[in-house]
């Protein structure tokens, strides 16, 4: 049977080499990483591993809500976030990120086991089958992130490497507002600098190219905050008075 690789995104050394440790007894095959960059690479490059472990708190200017909403953008794996505050507030914000599981600290280890072991089985991940890409996005509108365009079937339009990065950040995440140092996060791996506008010049640009296709996908500014990523409501036929009159006989 094919061991379970799981990667560990944790800044505290000693906590992590042990959970390493305790996970490779269990027969997994287990990956140490503290860095934004090290994430990025397997996303784009793999092996993805099979379950991601993440601590809530995170060094660097990284943030384990940051990085779940990363790793749900692209790929179709599962999520544990570790956090050492059992607050209300802490587990909302977690779920919302996309979190398949969380656990407060401490926990005992077979209980992250039994959470893991979940995790996995929700995701029908079966002895020697990959779980497949999460796709950008089932609509007509569709993202090729390798050759990077977006089309509608009909038309196509060109896009930047970091237009392609924000499109596919946004799809991963639609209808969750987002933060403008969550969005620069994603896309470059660091929190954006004081007075920073990469972030709005970037969606304006993607903006226009969506209006291209009439891509049904309205980008909408948070005034002071950021921006969010909406499906367009299907507008309804209006109801005539012959059809009201009916509907009441």
């Amino acid at each position: 049977m094919r061991k379970r690789s799981v990667l560990i995104v944790e800044d505290d050394f000693v906590f992590a080499k042990a959970l390493f440790l305790h996970l490779q007894r269990e027969g997994y095959n287990c990956t140490l990483e503290d860095h934004i960059a090290g994430i990025a690479a397997l996303l784009d490059k793999g092996p993805v591993p099979d379950i991601f472990i993440l601590d809530y708190e995170l060094g660097h200017d990284m943030n384990g809500l940051d990085i779940c909403r990363l790793i749900k953008a692209r790929v179709q794996r599962p999520v544990i976030i570790l956090t050492g505050n059992d607050s209300e507030e802490v587990t909302v914000l977690c779920l919302d990120a996309g979190a398949d599981q969380y656990l407060v600290k401490p926990y005992r280890k077979n209980e992250l086991l039994a959470r893991m072991r979940t995790a996995l089985r929700a995701y029908s991940m079966n002895s020697g089958q990959e779980t497949p890409e999460k796709p950008a996005d089932s609509s007509p509108v569709q993202l090729d992130k390798h050759n990077r365009f977006l089309s509608d079937g009909l038309s196509t339009v060109a896009l930047t490497e970091k237009e392609t990065l924000l499109l596919e950040f946004f799809l991963g995440n639609l209808g969750v507002e987002l933060s403008r140092e969550t969005i620069h996060f994603a896309l470059y791996g660091t929190k954006p600098e004081f007075f920073s506008r990469n972030i709005d010049v970037l969606v304006g640009r993607v903006r226009k190219k969506l209006a291209t296709l009439l891509a049904p996908y309205p980008i909408n500014h948070l005034r002071g905050f950021g921006y969010v990523m909406n499906k367009a409501p299907t507008l309804q036929p209006a109801v005539t008075d012959d059809q009201r009159i009916a509907s009441d006989i």
